[in-house]
Formats: C-alpha cells, sequence, structure tokens
C-alpha cells in the first residue's frame, strides 16, 4: 500500500511539475519590452477585368521594360526577359510582392509607381535610389 501511494504522489508531482514549466509567460516587463509583430499581408480581391486595363509593357525611366500579366487568378512583373514576381493585390490600382516591391497603377492605367524596384528580379543588381521608379506607355 505505502507503494503505491508513493507511486501516485510521486506521478503527481512529475505531472504537476511538467505542467508548471509548459505553462505559457503572461508577463509583460514593461512598455519597451514587446513588439506587436502584424503577419497579415493586406489583400484586395482583383477581378480579371480589373487587371486587364493595367496588363501590358511599360517603358521604365532607367531603359529597361516591365510587363504586368496574368496567369489565372495570380499577377506577375516581369522586368526585360528576367524571372516573372508574382505580385498580390493590396487595393484597386495597388499591388506588393512577398519582398517589398510596391506597385502603384495611375487612375488611367497609363502610367505606374513602383517602390522598392531593386527588389524585382533582375540579373543585374540595381542599388536602392530610395525613390519610386516610373514607367509609362
Amino acid at each position: 500500500m505505502k507503494t503505491t501511494a508513493y507511486t501516485i504522489a510521486a506521478a503527481i508531482a512529475l505531472f504537476s511539475a511538467a505542467s508548471a514549466y509548459a505553462a505559457p509567460q503572461s508577463t509583460i516587463e514593461g512598455p519597451g519590452d514587446s513588439v506587436q509583430v502584424n503577419t497579415a499581408r493586406p489583400h484586395y480581391h482583383m477581378l480579371s477585368s480589373e487587371f486587364k486595363d493595367m496588363a501590358g509593357t511599360y517603358e521604365l525611366e532607367t531603359g529597361h521594360r516591365i510587363t504586368f500579366s496574368q496567369q489565372n487568378h495570380r499577377f506577375y512583373a516581369t522586368v526585360d526577359n528576367e524571372a516573372p514576381a508574382e505580385m498580390m493585390a493590396t487595393a484597386p490600382n495597388n499591388f506588393a510582392t512577398a519582398n517589398g516591391v510596391q506597385v502603384k497603377f495611375s487612375a488611367d492605367d497609363a502610367s505606374v509607381g513602383i517602390t522598392n524596384y531593386e527588389r524585382l528580379p533582375m540579373s543585374v543588381a540595381v542599388a536602392a535610389t530610395g525613390r519610386v521608379i516610373t514607367a509609362g506607355r
């Protein structure tokens, strides 16, 4: 009987210790000790009919050409003949890539502004300019 009591007591003690160790910490030390990270990507459901006026090739101020295209329900930006970069619609006339390129078409779709242009796939590295690169038809 003593052995059973000791076994039960040891099991309870072990379970309690494991539970306490695995409990999540909910204490916040101070306002500077925590960081809020938002991993949700902005999303806008763009219809194919909305994109058709934006699709096509634009002349960049850098002398290169950028082509915007669609395959199924995915949108792409391709500089010259490089690998395409997938874009997600974030608002009407606005797109973003996973690595932070921002693409904004004008209201009449005749021109486009590209932020972080240097992050698009290109065989020749482009230095960051810190400004918006523009393109027109």
